[in-house]
C-alpha cells in the first residue's frame, strides 16, 4: 500500500473510484504535475477508476472533475491560489470536458444565482456537515460538527436549489483534505453504471445515475415510471405514476421518506452567478422553498432490506422528487482527544437524486 490518496481510496476504503478535488497548493505546478501522474499510474479500467479534479472558490467553492488526466491547470492557481475568476473557469469548462460540484452549500451559496452549465452535481453532506436542508437539531448538522462553521439561514441548501428549478444531482464527499478518501463517517457517492472506466463514471455522474451517503455502503435505487433517478420526464395530467424504491442497508433501516414540491423555474438566460429570480418573484421563491411535503413513508421496517412501490394520479405541475433513507444505528465518533467532552453520534443516511416531473406541452 503506497501513500496516494488514490491508494487510499482503493486499499483502505475499497471504493471503486476516486477522485482528487484539492485546492490552494494544488495550484504549483509540481504539486498538479504529481497528481497527474498519480491519476495516470492508479487508472485501472474495470477495477478501479481514478478522477482528476481541483477545488476553487468562486464566490462558493466549486470542484471540477475531468475527462482528461494531462488537463493544463487555469493560470490564476498556478502560483498556489485557490480563487478563479468566474471568466477564467468559464474559458477553462469550455476548453475542456469536464463535470463540476457544488459542495457544503449551506455556507451560504445561493440557489437563487445561475450556475455554469458544466454544474451538474450538488453536495448534500461531507465531514462538514449536511446541506440537505437546514436542521440544526440534526447530528448531521454543521452545528454537530467538530470544527465548522454554523449552517446559516437563506435559500442555501439543497431543498431549495431543487425548488428553483436547479437540475443538479446528489453527491457526498469526504472533503477531509487529508488524503484519506472514503472514510465511512465522511460521505460517499455512489454511481449507478455497468461502465467501471473513467467514461462510465462520469457519465453517469453527469446524468444524475448516482446518490449519496454518510459514508456507509448503502444501496439505493428510486424511478418513476421506470425512469431512473436523474430522469426528467413528462406527464399528462391524470396519468398514474409509479413510484419505486429500493433500499439495501448496512444494518437495519429506520425510515424510507420520499419528499416531493412543486417546483419553479427561472430565467436561465441571465449570466452565470447573477440571479435567476427577479425582485418581484420574491414572494414565489420563499413559496416554492416552503413546499415541500412527504409523499411516501415507510417506518414499520425490519432488517435491512426494503423495496416498495406505489401509484399516484400527476396533478399537471412541474414536480420534484427525491428519496432519503436512514438506518437505526448510528456511526459513533469517540472524543478526538482526552477529556475532549464531544463525543458524536451521526445518523447513517442516503439520498438519492431527484426525478423531475414536467406536463406535457
Amino acid at each position: 500500500m503506497g501513500n496516494t490518496p488514490y491508494e487510499y481510496a482503493r486499499d483502505v476504503s475499497g471504493l471503486d473510484f476516486a477522485a482528487t478535488a484539492e485546492h490552494s497548493a494544488i495550484g504549483l505546478d509540481e504539486h498538479w504535475r504529481q497528481t497527474q501522474e498519480w491519476c495516470r499510474a492508479h487508472y485501472a479500467p474495470g477495477r478501479f477508476v481514478t478522477l482528476l479534479g481541483f477545488e476553487v472558490n468562486l464566490g462558493w467553492h466549486h470542484n471540477a472533475y475531468l475527462w482528461q488526466d494531462n488537463a493544463e491547470i487555469p493560470p490564476s492557481l498556478k502560483d498556489g491560489g485557490s480563487r478563479l475568476p468566474l471568466k477564467e473557469m468559464l474559458d477553462f469548462l469550455h476548453r475542456y470536458k469536464a463535470i463540476t460540484q457544488i459542495h457544503h452549500t449551506g455556507w451560504g451559496f445561493d440557489m437563487r444565482l445561475r450556475y455554469p452549465d458544466a454544474c451538474r452535481l450538488i453536495e448534500v453532506y461531507s465531514m462538514h456537515g449536511l446541506s440537505e436542508l437546514r436542521d440544526v437539531d440534526n447530528s448531521l448538522s454543521f452545528e454537530n460538527q467538530r470544527h465548522r462553521p454554523n449552517s446559516r439561514v437563506g435559500p442555501f441548501y439543497c431543498r431549495d436549489a431543487w425548488a428553483l428549478g436547479q437540475r443538479f444531482y446528489t453527491h457526498s464527499s469526504s472533503d477531509n483534505h487529508f488524503g484519506q478518501p472514503g472514510v465511512r463517517y465522511n460521505g460517499v457517492t455512489a454511481v449507478l453504471t455497468g461502465d467501471l472506466t473513467r467514461e462510465g463514471i462520469l457519465r453517469a455522474l453527469s446524468t444524475g445515475r448516482c446518490y449519496g451517503t454518510t459514508g456507509e455502503r448503502m444501496l439505493l435505487d428510486f424511478d418513476v415510471n421506470g425512469r431512473p433517478m436523474g430522469s426528467e420526464l413528462a406527464a399528462s395530467p391524470g396519468q398514474t405514476l409509479t413510484f419505486r424504491v429500493a433500499a439495501h442497508g448496512t444494518g437495519e433501516l429506520a425510515e424510507v421518506k420520499v419528499f416531493g414540491c412543486e417546483f419553479i423555474e427561472g430565467d436561465s438566460t441571465v449570466p452565470v452567478g447573477k440571479s435567476r429570480f427577479s425582485k418581484v418573484d420574491q414572494a414565489a421563491v420563499e413559496k416554492a422553498r416552503d413546499s415541500w411535503t412527504t409523499a411516501f413513508e415507510s417506518k414499520d421496517l425490519s432488517g435491512a432490506d426494503f423495496e416498495g412501490k406505489w401509484t399516484a394520479p400527476y396533478d399537471g405541475k412541474r414536480r420534484v422528487y427525491y428519496v432519503r433513507v436512514r438506518q437505526k444505528e448510528p456511526i459513533v465518533l469517540p472524543a478526538p482527544l482526552e477529556g475532549h467532552p464531544i463525543v458524536q453520534k451521526r445518523t447513517v443516511t442516503a439520498w438519492s437524486s431527484p426525478v423531475w416531473i414536467m406536463p406535457k406541452d
